[in-house]
């Protein structure tokens, strides 16, 4: 199929939900980053689709995530497709479990090739876990995952001209939403936790994106509690972020993939296959795009890879 001809973004911004924000941490900084990215390259294209399969060229994800260390940035990247995340309402009838990055290869030609799982993209696209736009600039410029996971959790909760004061939490709740490995900050180290935090609130609001954000802790051990407290701050002008115009989507339409994937089977298990869907009332491959994804998701309970 001729890849389709990218078109210059002009967004500046990047998606973030409560279910991202609070879920299963992505553990490093640059997976964190890298994954925004990803979609944001993706989102520039236009409406992202199950199936879509995007090419970009290596130096466009360089710059973008401003680091030149190839080695590092490979191997986060490519072990992106590998990170299974809960967010309870993107897979419910899986425990909500996901592995939102299907793949990522960075490709010998010079180009990176991706995609992501389907059901995160329908989740994504229907918006159902309140995505809001946050700030790209501001979220690629941090240099710890704490304050990449403040900043897009306070993003959530601060409104113009009020004072919000965020869910209190318990200190697992914390290290839950800050990614803290289980093994860290125990101790007598557990109280550096808190100072780490102290230091990522400091960062956030040194980015001056509209709001200022105060940590906020009561109590001590078990019992303690903690929560951040957001309210309007001046905002900073940035420069606006380099179009990234090296995007081209290579994906196949949903019913170009079901064709393929059933022309691949061996004969007798065609047959098997299709004898099943007729079972399920399905006779054809059908016409409407909706059709369409109930006959998929069927196909991949046969295990007809798509």
């Amino acid at each position: 199929m001729p890849a389709e001809k990218a078109t210059p973004a002009t967004r500046k911004t990047v998606r973030v939900s409560s279910e991202i924000a609070r879920g299963e941490s992505l553990p490093t900084l640059t997976k964190t980053k890298g994954f925004r990215a990803l979609l944001l390259l993706a989102e520039s294209q236009g409406e992202v689709a199950p199936g879509d399969i995007y090419e970009i060229a290596q130096q466009t994800l360089r710059d973008l995530l401003r680091c030149n260390d190839d080695d590092h940035l490979r191997s986060e990247l490519e072990a992106l497709s590998g990170i299974k995340v809960n967010w309870s309402r993107v897979n419910p009838d899986d425990g909500g479990y996901s592995i939102p990055v299907s793949s990522c290869k960075w490709g010998k030609s010079g180009q990176v090739r991706f995609a992501f799982d389907p059901q995160f993209v329908e989740a994504w696209q229907n918006n159902s876990l309140g995505f809001r736009r946050i700030n790209w600039e501001v979220l690629v410029s941090f240099r710890s995952l704490y304050s990449a996971k403040i900043y897009e959790y306070v993003c959530l909760s601060h409104e113009a001209g009020k004072h919000i004061r965020t869910k209190r939490q318990t200190t697992d709740d914390l290290r839950e939403l800050l990614g803290v490995p289980p093994q860290a900050y125990q101790g007598g180290n557990a109280g550096r936790l808190f100072q780490e935090v102290k230091k990522a609130v400091h960062q956030v609001n040194e980015a001056q994106d509209g709001f200022r954000v105060s940590y906020c802790r009561e109590g001590r051990g078990s019992s303690a509690r903690h929560w951040f407290e957001v309210e309007d701050a001046p905002k900073q002008d940035r420069l606006r972020l380099s179009a990234p115009t090296q995007v081209v989507r290579t994906g196949q339409t949903r019913r170009a993939r079901i064709e393929a994937a059933l022309a691949a089977l061996p004969e007798t298990r065609l047959e098997e296959v299709l004898a099943g869907m007729r079972q399920e009332g399905f006779a054809t491959v059908p016409a409407d795009d909706l059709n369409l994804r109930v006959y998929a998701s069927r196909l991949r309970n046969y295990g007809v890879e798509l």
